[in-house]
């Protein structure tokens, strides 16, 4: 069984509830979709929920140390419009598949992604609840772009 690699941007409220549905939801997803989920690291801000996170995920401040282990999907739980902007960008244009829950960030720079990840071969998801944005990229059919890209 593949893996679909999963870099986590964020761990507030939102990324924290991601990361929990992830752990939850994780034999449910995999069965449903022939991949397992391999989190390869989460990037945060302060040190508020390291104590959430399952033993072996890194942990770190260091965007491109997690960008440069190749992550299949970067689910995007940052607050800052700017900083978000900036990473999903990024992502993009490293071919990652990226969900997002910044309302405003996609609001104000939504069409100027999707025009990025068209370009890429990628996808660029909105979705309020990030842990269903992963349920979206994992379907089927987001499975067939994502392994045709």
């Amino acid at each position: 069984m593949s893996s679909l690699k999963v870099g986590l941007l964020g761990l507030g409220s939102t990324g924290l509830r991601a990361l929990e549905e992830m752990v939850q939801e994780k034999e449910h997803i995999e069965l449903l979709n022939d991949r397992t989920i391999s989190i390869l690291g989460i990037i945060i801000k302060n040190d508020r929920h390291i104590l959430s996170v399952q033993k072996g995920v890194i942990v770190s401040r260091d965007f491109e140390e997690l960008i440069n282990k190749k992550p299949e999907v970067m689910i995007e739980a940052i607050g800052e419009i700017e900083l978000a902007r900036t990473y999903i960008e990024y992502s993009l244009k490293k071919g990652c598949n990226v969900v997002s829950s910044n309302q405003e960030c996609m609001a104000k720079y939504g069409e100027q992604l999707q025009v990025t990840a068209e370009k890429n071969k990628v996808q660029v998801i909105f979705e309020e609840n990030v842990a269903e944005g992963i349920s979206v990229i994992m379907s089927p059919p987001a499975l067939i772009t994502i392994s045709q890209k």
